[in-house]
């Protein structure tokens, strides 16, 4: 009986072949953002609170992907191809010597004949029963580290002094402080009641003299910051509903050079009163001259009740090379007056003449 519970066991044994396959496959993606290690890219300039441009340098950083690795088995129990070939023969050759013994009536031929097929049969049919596939969880390996693509990291003020900015055949002309910010707002020569249809800036700016660039500000990002440009200023800039019709009267329109810290400015002083039953609110100015530096800039007067007269100043830094040319050349300037309700008078103030100058502000 052992020696038979011993051969079954083996035949059993004999009749699968285990094996087993390795198995790595890349797990979570991680993103490693060096940001110890900014570049900068090129200038540029955005539109911050209230309209003020800031002139920025761009931060790109190195990142890194992080691969983790799963590892597994895979553990196939399948048949064992010579056992199966084996009983096949043994089979064979039992049916052979069986149907050979009984043919010939011998006893011997019978029992090794039915020997051979109760061994064979098992041989033959063992190794296609009971085969499985087990897959087992290793450790996980080393992470797999590439170099990834440079992303935005941020951005920091730029290490500037002055910029000129044109755009539409108009010249800004201004200063740099330590945050970045522009000293000219872009609102001095865009109308910040009217800011509706705001088409995009198509800008070219030149900063400490060196090569200019192009940029194209999106018109948008100037007109969501026009009311909190009106907000800021020192004038009441709301416009309250007209019950009865303002009479906006200009005075002498006056035009003279003078300079502050930052370099000559020239300054206009423009008187205006209200002779009319109503109350004149939202009302400003825009000059037009020939001067790339002057024209196109924005007087924001405000409201002027009835029967009162407010005076308003504006100035506008420009270069010196236009100072000297101011002190020469006679200046046609003139303001196209606006309000709330369109009913400022259409017919523009002018000044010609020599600007004189005036003691330093």
């Amino acid at each position: 009986m052992r020696r038979l519970a011993a051969a079954g066991l083996v035949l059993s044994t004999a009749c699968h072949v285990v094996s087993e396959l390795d198995n790595t496959r890349p797990g979570d993606i991680r993103i490693v953002h060096h940001t110890d290690r900014p570049t900068p890219r090129h200038p540029a300039v955005v539109v911050g609170p209230g309209g003020v441009l800031r002139f920025v340098e761009p931060l790109e950083c190195p990142t890194e992907h992080v691969v983790a690795t799963q590892n597994s088995t895979e553990i196939i129990t399948g048949p064992n191809i010579a056992t199966f070939i084996v009983g096949v023969i043994a089979t064979s050759v039992g049916a052979i010597v069986l149907a050979k013994g009984s043919f010939d009536r011998d006893a011997l031929l019978i029992g090794g004949g039915a020997t051979g097929l109760v061994v064979g049969g098992p041989l033959a049919v063992g190794p296609w029963l009971d085969n499985t596939r087990a897959l087992r969880a290793d450790p996980p390996g080393p992470a797999i580290t590439t170099a990834g693509p440079a992303e935005l990291c941020g951005e920091r003020p730029l290490a500037a002094k002055r910029a000129a900015i044109a755009v539409r055949g108009l010249e800004l002309d201004g200063t740099i402080d330590e945050q970045g910010r522009f000293s000219i707002s872009p609102f001095s020569v865009i109308d910040a009641y009217d800011v509706a249809t705001l088409p995009p800036w198509d800008t070219v700016i030149t900063i400490d003299g060196k090569a200019p660039f192009t940029q194209l500000v999106p018109g948008s990002d100037l007109a969501m910051q026009a009311f909190a440009f009106l907000q800021h200023l020192d004038v009441d800039t709301a416009i309250a509903p007209m019950r009865l019709v303002p009479g906006l009267v200009p005075g002498l329109l006056r035009v003279s050079l003078t300079s502050t810290s930052s370099g000559p400015v020239l300054r206009v002083v423009l008187p205006l009163s209200n002779d009319g039953p109503g109350d004149a609110t939202g009302v400003r100015g825009q000059i037009t001259t020939q001067s790339p530096q002057l024209d196109g800039r924005m007087i924001y007067i405000g409201s002027i009740k009835k029967g009162s007269v407010v005076t308003r100043e504006l100035l506008v830094p420009i270069t010196p090379a236009l100072a000297a040319s101011l002190r020469d050349d006679p200046l046609d300037l003139a303001i196209m007056l606006r309000d709330g309700h369109g009913t400022a008078p259409t017919t523009p103030v002018k000044f010609r003449g020599v600007v004189l100058a005036e003691a330093p502000r």
